[in-house]
């Protein structure tokens, strides 16, 4: 069982989080949420920030504060270099 979370088993958790181009919105503020947000059991738990529900992820990324710094653009660009070949890191560099 994981601590915090009656009725969820270790291995209901995602193993792998994949890249996601920030070229592709939704999905990218999708995967910035889940990493923050810890034991969403739905998308609406996604979207719901201090009891108020978002209408859309980038929504919930900027209430949360996830905006408010370059942090996110750095690790999607260390992430991007472990994981891609190079040209596609500088295409990635130039969509930022």
């Amino acid at each position: 069982m994981v601590e915090g979370h009656p009725g969820v088993w270790a291995t209901q958790a995602p193993g792998r989080v994949y890249t996601v181009q920030p070229s592709n919105l939704d999905c990218f503020y999708l995967r910035m949420l889940l990493h923050v947000i810890r034991g969403p059991t739905s998308f609406t738990d996604l979207k719901t920030v201090n009891g108020v529900m978002c209408e859309i992820y980038r929504e919930a990324c900027d209430r949360l504060g996830l905006f408010e710094s370059d942090a996110h653009w750095d690790s999607a660009l260390a992430e991007a270099v472990v994981s891609q070949l190079p040209h596609r890191v500088r295409h990635l560099f130039a969509i930022f």
